[in-house]
């Protein structure tokens, strides 16, 4: 792969993971208004594991790129 598409695919990580960063940091705050109010566990537990699904994509991006900077 040529040095550009490298670049450009770790920039693509990079992005991704800060949004998704964004979006845990939103379910992670829906999880503890709803849990402070005692209302609605079925969509706690339900935002929870879309939280969990979130961090192991994040961890998957950062093994990608820590990897690929060990490479490198």
């Amino acid at each position: 792969m040529s040095g550009e598409r490298e670049q450009a695919l770790k920039d693509i990580l990079e992005k991704t993971a800060a949004d998704l960063k964004a979006l845990s940091l939103t379910v992670d705050t829906m999880c503890m208004g709803l849990e402070r109010e005692r209302m609605e566990p079925q969509v706690t537990a339900s935002l929870k594991t879309i939280s969990m699904g979130l961090g192991y994509i994040q961890q998957n991006i950062s093994n990608a790129l820590k990897t690929k900077h060990e490479a490198g």
